[in-house]
């Protein structure tokens, strides 16, 4: 029992910060700022049957997460924006069912938002750059066996590319998307990312992390279009 005890205790890591602190070369960096979003990802294995599985994550500005190739949750534009000086918000899902008893992949893209400057950094009494955007993740597995282990964010074992389809998204100048840029299966096990960079540990937000105190926005109502027309 004790020794079991030891093993789950050492098994619990800290997550760190994760990203690529600096832009990259086809990034633009003026006061009409272009970052390309970061893709993150990882595989694991299991070390036993789950009986729940619980992740807390933080992407900044804005993420999205994928567990083997599914969207974790319905909520958009997470986490909700703050001060971010003063306050980081963590989102909580559980998502016991979304894991397979093999390996399992987890991916993670993050956009800008309004961590990194939208546009007109020359003025930053107006809109302050926070920093580029960097990840914190914990998901934590609970087994049939009342062992435990965390599977968080870290320079180990994660790759980042930025090469990905979204080349720019502030709230100023909306989404550039390239579909001929798109990843494929990236957020699914198997996936060739011998060509993607070792994650980085990044610099320390200033806020306090804490968790979400309300709900996040999702999507209401989709309409259709009455017409497509087809130009060239």
């Amino acid at each position: 029992m004790l020794l079991n005890l030891l093993i789950s205790l050492l098994a619990l890591a800290v997550p760190d910060w994760i990203g690529w602190e600096e832009a990259f070369p086809w990034d633009v960096e003026t006061e009409h700022s272009r970052l390309s979003a970061r893709y993150l990802r990882t595989e694991f294995s299991l070390s036993g049957e789950p009986s729940r599985a619980v992740l807390d994550i933080c992407g900044l500005g804005l993420y999205e997460c994928y567990i083997n190739g599914a969207k974790v949750g319905e909520d958009v534009l997470t986490p909700n924006p703050t001060d971010y000086r003063k306050t980081l918000l963590y989102n909580t899902y559980d998502v016991t069912e979304m894991l397979s008893e093999g390996g399992n992949a987890l991916g993670v893209a993050l956009g800008p938002g309004r961590f990194y400057t939208m546009q007109q950094h020359y003025k930053p009494h107006k809109i302050r750059n926070f920093g580029y955007p960097k990840l914190w993740m914990r998901l934590h597995l609970t087994y049939a066996d009342g062992s435990e282990e965390d599977i968080v964010s870290r320079e180990q074992g994660w790759k980042l590319t930025a090469e990905g389809p979204v080349r720019s998204a502030n709230e100023y100048d909306g989404e550039v998307y390239d579909a001929r840029m798109e990843l494929g299966e990236w957020t699914r096990t198997g996936f060739d990312d011998g060509a993607w960079l070792p994650a980085r540990r990044s610099a320390l937000p200033d806020g306090t992390l804490r968790p979400s105190p309300s709900p996040s926005m999702r999507v209401m109502r989709s309409l259709p279009p009455l017409s497509l027309i087809r130009h060239g």
